[in-house]
């Protein structure tokens, strides 16, 4: 947006109302009715729109099911966010009354393709629909198992994704390689690539903050699937004859996830650990940069799945530990394209590094970092932008 806005573009958001608070999905589907409120800048008018939460048939399982069956025959997705109902008619207002050469799309929810669709039959507007996640995220999972419910529903949302972007002036983006192939399967179209990148800007803002400990970070959520065994028996092995006045374990938002903190808490030192609920996007950036090495669990079995957190630890400037590692896949190739870190496939790997980093903390307050600026710069914000904006004037002009 920003990056339309920095080349001379005017920029209409419509979205819905948030209190900045949300940290999970119960956050995320409350209803907020407050009326439309336009915020208005240089170039950019932002409106915020009042939002419904569907939870009207919650209570009778029966009229749940029914209405669950009739929605997705009719191409009706993700009610329980009800993003298109929230945001058709005044949508519908804007291009009726305001002259729009191109709309943007961000998916899931999978609804809002339905209104690019819907939009771009009715005014003749270009869209692009960008789309963050699938509608199944299992679908990453090669030779992945499915049961005949998911199967039918599987098969009912790719034939509606296929029929809302298959009008030639819809064009469809992704944020990874493994998600293109998907789409591009689906509906024969050619999907680009852009990758959610690092924070530049906010990330050049950030302070850090003074410590006596060499700081080990784990920064977001980790859920049951994480396979954690060979972070936390190479921690124990590394903390073996070591004092905990002098280091400290960072796991943030790992209170999240309840079953996983007490997994943790039961295999490693107490006397290390520093465990916290979700915390804000600033804080955790204070973390990720004030860190001397950044752990990360990269997840085998969704194929070709980058997560931001990821982006923002090559951007951080500090090294990165993965590990397992996802066999070869997209996390392994970015650390070894950007020298960003290790890759520990065992526990005494994983131990072996962070003693590496920690005599040369001891030593020097210091660590040597091997991160390729010019390689990194590429998954940064601003260049993804500046390349999306590019696509977008290409769609347009097309």
């Amino acid at each position: 947006m920003r990056a339309l806005i920095n080349q001379g573009n005017k920029v209409t958001v419509v979205s819905r109302h948030w209190t900045g608070n949300e940290k999970g999905w119960d956050d995320y589907s409350k209803s907020d009715n407050r009326t439309i409120q336009l915020k208005e800048e240089p170039n950019l008018n932002v409106y915020y729109l009042p939002y419904n939460s569907n939870n009207d048939i919650k209570k009778n399982s029966i009229a749940r099911k029914s209405t669950f069956i009739n929605h997705f025959l009719k191409g009706v997705f993700h009610t329980e966010t009800n993003a298109l109902k929230a945001f058709k008619e005044f949508s519908r207002s804007i291009c009726k009354n305001e002259k729009i050469d191109l709309i943007i799309v961000s998916s899931p929810p999978i609804n809002l393709i339905r209104l690019a669709f819907e939009l771009n039959a009715e005014f003749k507007i270009k869209c692009i629909c960008d789309l963050r996640d699938l509608w199944d995220s299992n679908l990453l999972i090669r030779n992945k198992k499915f049961t005949l419910s998911q199967r039918i529903k599987n098969k009912l949302y790719a034939k509606f994704f296929r029929k809302w972007t298959s009008p030639n002036g819809i064009y469809i983006s992704s944020v990874s390689e493994r998600l293109s192939e998907i789409l591009s399967n689906t509906n024969n179209k050619k999907c680009e690539i852009f990758y959610n990148g690092y924070e530049d800007l906010m990330l050049n803002e950030i302070k850090k903050f003074e410590s006596k400990h060499f700081e080990f970070s784990s920064i977001g959520t980790m859920y049951e699937y994480y396979r954690t065994e060979v972070m936390t028996e190479g921690l124990k092995l590394f903390l073996k004859n070591k004092n905990s006045n002098t280091i400290r374990l960072n796991f943030i938002g790992l209170s999240a996830v309840p079953s996983v903190e007490k997994r943790i808490r039961k295999e490693l030192p107490n006397a290390f650990l520093n465990i916290t609920q979700r915390i804000s996007k600033e804080e955790a950036l204070q973390y990720l940069v004030s860190s001397q090495v950044l752990f990360h669990c990269a997840v085998r079995e969704f194929e070709g799945a980058y997560t931001t957190k990821i982006f923002d630890y090559i951007g951080s400037g500090n090294n990165v530990l993965v590990a397992p590692g996802d066999n070869g896949g997209v996390i392994d190739a970015l650390i070894q394209k950007t020298q960003a870190g290790k890759i520990a496939r065992t526990p005494q790997e994983f131990a072996d590094f962070l003693e590496h980093l920690y005599s040369q903390w001891i030593e020097n307050k210091t660590i040597k970092y091997n991160g390729i600026k010019e390689q990194i710069l590429f998954y940064s914000r601003s260049v993804q932008a500046n390349r999306f904006v590019k696509y977008a004037f290409s769609c347009y002009e097309n």
